[in-house]
């Protein structure tokens, strides 16, 4: 980058800072503000945070569908060991719920902090990090819309299952542990 360049773009991030930092409560709270968001959604998404955590369970739980649902394509007979189908615990559910909250809020300081208009460093920052926090929102809800279908999709196999299988023969079948008394 030649010289004067180097001083058009610093002219162009100075004007946007001081844009950006001349309203309700100054430059200095904000910049503080936005370095806390950066720094929660960095946290969780960096190599071992909790997003990433959350999503690496997710994608081994969803092996494991996977690899059921595919054992099942041959079909359920007599003398075969069937799987199943369980849902994401608690824990991993307790975590999704604390992660979208923390994230709620850093989009919920993105939006005081407000937007600047323009190609300047700060609006590229504010943008990217506001579209980084929507994206994760928005992979943590499709993970738990997923767990609830691939579960749903599970108790209907049951269901179908267990109603083939009345009245043909003596095997115990998935359901209530009553019907074996």
């Amino acid at each position: 980058m030649r010289a004067e360049e180097g001083r058009v773009w610093g002219d162009v991030n100075a004007a946007a800072l001081g844009r950006w930092g001349g309203g309700k409560g100054g430059l200095e709270e904000k910049v503080g503000l936005l370095d806390g968001v950066l720094g929660a959604v960095w946290g969780m998404g960096e190599k071992g945070g909790r997003y990433n955590r959350v999503v690496r369970r997710f994608e081994i739980w969803m092996e494991g569908v996977r690899d059921v649902v595919t054992s099942r394509d041959g079909g359920v007979g007599k003398g075969m060991d069937v799987e199943f189908v369980s849902d994401l615990d608690a824990g991993w559910k307790g975590e999704c719920e604390g992660l979208a909250r923390k994230l709620g809020e850093c989009r919920d300081v993105i939006g005081v902090l407000g937007r600047v208009e323009g190609e300047s460093s700060l609006a590229r920052i504010l943008s990217g990090t506001d579209a980084l926090v929507e994206d994760m929102l928005a992979g943590l809800d499709l993970m738990l819309a997923i767990e609830r279908e691939a579960v749903a999709r599970e108790n209907d196999w049951v269901r179908s299952v267990n109603r083939e299988g009345d009245g043909e023969d003596d095997t115990p079948r998935a359901g209530a542990i009553w019907r074996a008394f």
